[in-house]
This record gives C-alpha cells, sequence and structure tokens, in this order.
C-alpha cells in the first residue's frame, strides 16, 4: 500500500470479539517499506470512522508516540488516543499515550527493519502482550511486553488494514499474511503460527 491506501470494513465482522472479550492478531508485514505518519494498522475499530472509539489493532512502523528499541520500524499497539510498544501505567517503558511528553522508549521491543517482520498482539480484561521476530530467522518470538492493559478494551468489530480507526491515511505498507480471532491465544499457539509461516517458505 502507498499513503493514502486502505481498507475498511464499516460493519461488524462475523464473530469478531466485541466489548471486553478476548482477541488475538498476528500479522506478517515487510520491515523495509513502513511509514512514520498515523496509522498503518491491522484489527478492530469502531464501524464508524467518524465516532471515537477504542481501538484493538496491531501497528507497524515508526510513530510518534511510543517507541521501541534502536530507530525502528517496530510492532506496537494502537489503542487509540496512542501508540503503545509496551507499558501498563504513564510512564513505563514503550507508554503511547499522545498526551504524555517524551515516555522512555522499551528495550525489549526490538527494531525490525527486516523484508519479513512477524507481530503479535493479545489482549484479555486482565493483561495484554505484544511479540515479534523476523520470520526469516530460526529465532524464536520476542516478548517485548506482558502486562496490565493501558486502558479498557471496548472492541466495536469494525476491521482496518493499512489506515487508523478514524481513518487516517498518511501511513504505508506492506501486508503479507495476518489474522484477528477471538480468544488469547497460548504462547504455544504463538509459536505454531510463526512456525507455519516460516514453513511457507519466506525469505527463502
Amino acid at each position: 500500500m502507498n499513503k493514502q491506501e486502505g481498507y475498511r470494513l464499516a460493519s461488524v465482522g462475523a464473530k469478531m470479539p466485541r466489548g471486553e472479550a478476548s482477541q488475538g492478531i498476528y500479522e506478517l508485514a515487510d520491515g523495509t517499506h513502513v511509514g512514520a505518519p498515523c496509522c498503518w494498522d491491522f484489527g478492530n475499530v469502531t464501524t464508524n470512522p467518524l465516532n471515537y472509539g477504542v481501538m484493538n489493532t496491531l501497528f507497524f512502523g515508526n510513530a510518534f508516540w511510543g517507541k521501541g528499541d534502536g530507530a525502528g520500524p517496530w510492532f506496537m499497539a494502537d489503542f487509540e488516543g496512542g501508540v503503545w510498544a509496551g507499558g501498563t501505567n504513564p510512564g513505563d517503558p514503550g507508554w503511547g499515550d499522545l498526551n504524555y511528553k517524551n515516555p522512555p522508549a522499551n528495550p525489549k521491543n526490538p527494531t525490525l527493519k527486516v523484508k519479513y517482520a512477524f507481530g503479535i498482539l493479545k489482549t484479555s480484561t486482565a493483561e495484554w502482550a505484544l511479540r515479534m521476530t523476523d520470520a526469516s530467522q530460526t529465532t524464536g518470538l520476542t516478548t517485548a511486553y506482558k502486562g496490565g492493559l493501558p486502558k479498557k478494551m471496548d472492541n466495536l468489530g469494525g476491521i482496518v488494514l493499512g489506515v487508523g480507526g478514524d481513518n487516517s491515511n498518511n501511513s504505508f505498507g506492506t501486508f503479507y499474511e495476518g489474522a484477528i480471532v477471538a480468544g488469547y491465544p497460548t504462547e504455544a499457539t504463538d509459536d505454531a503460527v510463526l512456525k507455519n509461516v516460516q514453513a511457507a517458505g519466506y525469505g527463502k
């Protein structure tokens, strides 16, 4: 996708998590084709971009708010009103609330300027987790963050890819594959999905 390109389902998707229901997302994207502006997202959003609402999306790129290690790009969570590279409370490493100035970077969230960047975002009523790796390597997933939610989830059931919940469309990227699922996947499931992606032969 170039700037001002994206996809949106402006209605509730079939079997999409709603309210505080648990959700998992995985995504495989190109870390050499990313932008900094808002917002290259994949996930669960309001069905009406004119109505502000909580988002539950996986962001990939270089954002203006939360930051990871190095120069980016990073996988982060766009929960609306900010982009989090980690954290539960204001000032935590990776904290991404747009009204919080100069939060510390999350050193556990690695730069993924690689051709096949693989990321996972999981949320439940109790916690959220952010995991990622270079899918072309044999190394396993890094857990950049696992802890309490920075805000209460309210999944609204719409779906976006490549734009923000308000249709902000100034970023860009390349999406290879991904999925949004109901429930909070186990780490064993995360690992199995990664192995399936690697078995598909990306990077070979």
